[in-house]
C-alpha cells in the first residue's frame, strides 16, 4: 500500500471509529430516554454533548486536507466545533459526578468549575487571530498551536476534581454504596488514560473512544442499579433490601449490634383517599427526606419495602441509638410539615427490635421490629 493510500485507509478508519461510538451513544439515549430518572437527565447531557465532539471530529478528520472548494473553510469551523465542544463533556461530568455524590448541584461549586470553559472559549477566539491552540495552514492541512494544551489539559480540572470528590465518597460512604463510587471512579481513571495517551500521540482516537466505554459501562450500571432503586422516593427497593439483610445475616457476627427499624405512615389511607394520590406520593417522599437526613451521620441502611412502609438497619449500633434514631425522625417530620404548607400532617409509627444471639432467622428478627411498630401505631391510633 502506497503512503497516499495508507493515509486515505487512516483518515476513513478515524472517521468511522468516530461515527460508531456516535452510533452506540445514540442508541443508548434511544434506550434510555424513557428510563433515566431526573437525576440522571445530567448523564443524558453528557451523551448528548459527546456524540457532537465526535460527530465534529469525524468532520475533521473527513475535511483535512480535502481539496474541493471551501473545504478549508469547513475544516477550520469543524475544528472550532470540535475544540469548543469539547469543553462540555467533562464539565457536565463534574456536575454529574457532584449529583450523583452529594444528591444535588452545589451552587457555587457548579460556577467556579464553569470558569474554564469560559477560559477555554475565550482562548479559542483569541485563536482566531494567534492560532495559539490550533492553526489550519493554506493548503487544508490541521496542525496542534503552541500551546494548545492550554485548552486541551482544561478539562482534566474537571476530571481531577471528580476524581477527588468521589474517592472522598467512596472513603465515607456505606460499604454497600462503594460499587456506584468505584464505578464513578473507573468512568473518571479511564477518561483520564485516554485523555493523556491523546496529548501525548496526535493521530490517537483515545479520548473519545474511552469516554464512549466508559458511558456505555456507566449506563449498564444505571441500569442495574434501577432494578434496585425506589424511584418515587430514591431509596433501597424491597428486593435491595431482601439482598441487603440476607448478606447482612451471613455477616452478622462482624458486627457488634444490628438494630432493624420498621416506620409506617400513620393515616396514609386517608391521606390517598381524601387528597388523591399526588399528596400520598408527597407523604412518602416527605418521609424518605427524613430517614436520608437522619441517616446522614449513621451507619445503616434505608429502603421503603412495601405502600408506606419503610425499614431501617442500623449496624455497630449501641443501646438507645434507635430511641435517638426515631426521635430524630420525628423532629424532622415536624419540621417538613412545618415548612410543606400541607392540609395534613405525617407523622409516622417506628417499632424497633434488637438482634439477638439466638436468633433463628432474620424473618423472626424483622416479625419483632414489625409487631412493635403496629403496636406503636395502636397507641397513636387511641
Amino acid at each position: 500500500m502506497e503512503e497516499g493510500d495508507e493515509q486515505v485507509f487512516g483518515k476513513i478508519l478515524y472517521v468511522e471509529i468516530d461515527v460508531f461510538a456516535a452510533l452506540v451513544l445514540l442508541i443508548i439515549m434511544d434506550h434510555g430516554k424513557r428510563r433515566l430518572n431526573l437525576t440522571q437527565s445530567l448523564f443524558k447531557k453528557i451523551l448528548v454533548s459527546v456524540v457532537c465532539v465526535l460527530l465534529a471530529d469525524a468532520a475533521t478528520w473527513a475535511l483535512n486536507g480535502a481539496t474541493f472548494r471551501g473545504a478549508r473553510t469547513l475544516n477550520v469551523i469543524a475544528n472550532y466545533a470540535y475544540w469548543l465542544a469539547g469543553a462540555l463533556p467533562c464539565y457536565l461530568t463534574l456536575l454529574y459526578c457532584m449529583s450523583v455524590v452529594y444528591g444535588r448541584l452545589l451552587k457555587l461549586w457548579r460556577w467556579i468549575f464553569l470558569v474554564p470553559v469560559a477560559a477555554a472559549v475565550a482562548l479559542l477566539c483569541l485563536n482566531v487571530q494567534n492560532g495559539w491552540i490550533f492553526t489550519v495552514s493554506a493548503d487544508n492541512i490541521y496542525a496542534r498551536g503552541p500551546y494548545f494544551l492550554l485548552v486541551g489539559a482544561m478539562p482534566f480540572i474537571h476530571l481531577a476534581a471528580s476524581v477527588v470528590m468521589t474517592v472522598h465518597k467512596y472513603l465515607h460512604a456505606q460499604f454497600y454504596e462503594r460499587r456506584l463510587y468505584i464505578m464513578l471512579a473507573f468512568f473518571m481513571g479511564f477518561t483520564i488514560l485516554g485523555s493523556t495517551l491523546q496529548i501525548a500521540v496526535y493521530g490517537l482516537v483515545t479520548i473519545w473512544i474511552s469516554i464512549t466505554l466508559a458511558l456505555l459501562m456507566c449506563y449498564v450500571y444505571i441500569q442495574n442499579g434501577s432494578l434496585s432503586t425506589d424511584h418515587l422516593t430514591g431509596l433501597n427497593n424491597r428486593a435491595r433490601f431482601d439482598a441487603y439483610s440476607a448478606w447482612l445475616w451471613e455477616h452478622r457476627r462482624d458486627y457488634t449490634g444490628i438494630c432493624l427499624m420498621v416506620l409506617d405512615i400513620d393515616r396514609f389511607k386517608s391521606i390517598n383517599d381524601t387528597y388523591g394520590h399526588g399528596e400520598g406520593d408527597s407523604a412518602l417522599k416527605l418521609v424518605a427526606a427524613a430517614l436520608k437526613a437522619a441517616m446522614a451521620d449513621r451507619r445503616g441502611f434505608l429502603a421503603r419495602i412495601g405502600g408506606d412502609e419503610f425499614a431501617i438497619l442500623l449496624t455497630n449500633a449501641e443501646p438507645g441509638d434507635d430511641e435517638m434514631f426515631s426521635a430524630h425522625i420525628e423532629l424532622l417530620l415536624q419540621a417538613g410539615n412545618a415548612r410543606g404548607g400541607r392540609p395534613y400532617t405525617v407523622t409516622a409509627s417506628i417499632g424497633g427490635a434488637w438482634l439477638q444471639e439466638n436468633e433463628e432467622s432474620f424473618r423472626s428478627f424483622f416479625a419483632r421490629a414489625d409487631r412493635e411498630m403496629y403496636r406503636r401505631k395502636s397507641g397513636h391510633r387511641g
